[in-house]
């Protein structure tokens, strides 16, 4: 695939996007203790067979969340979902996404020996959230 001029500054574009103070700092903003979501309690829900169910379980946490961090959630999953609109362009698909924030957005309660299986949780969980993003947040 060739691509145009238009392509190039289109990416330039979002690459500046993404590279902004702004999201930056949105991001250093958010109180990580408050929205704290334990992977051990996330992760039950991740062997449910029922979607219904996983998207009713994922709402529910999402909704005990104060209501800045909710909003402040919200905007950096439609934020990352607007990213992933443009993975033909950056490779950032949703799993590739959730790869890179899962680990920032997540954290074990206490130090784990398994760190493998944490992260791989931790990649679930916000892939999950982004790929639900319309059903949890309606």
């Amino acid at each position: 695939m060739i691509y145009s001029k238009s392509h190039f500054k289109l990416a330039v574009r979002i690459h500046n996007i993404i590279c902004t103070d702004c999201f930056t700092l949105s991001i250093k903003a958010l109180s990580f203790t408050s929205i704290y979501i334990g992977i051990t309690i996330i992760s039950l829900f991740l062997d449910l067979q029922n979607n219904k169910e996983k998207v009713n379980k994922f709402r529910e946490i999402v909704d005990s969340l104060a209501k800045p961090n909710r909003y402040t959630l919200q905007a950096l999953l439609k934020h990352l979902l607007k990213v992933a609109e443009y993975s033909e362009f950056n490779r950032m698909q949703i799993p590739n996404l959730a790869i890179v924030f899962g680990p920032t957005l997540m954290w074990p309660a206490t130090e784990s020996t398994n760190m493998a299986l944490d992260l791989m949780k931790q990649n679930l969980v916000i892939e999950a959230l982004l790929v639900e993003y319309d059903n949890i947040y309606r």
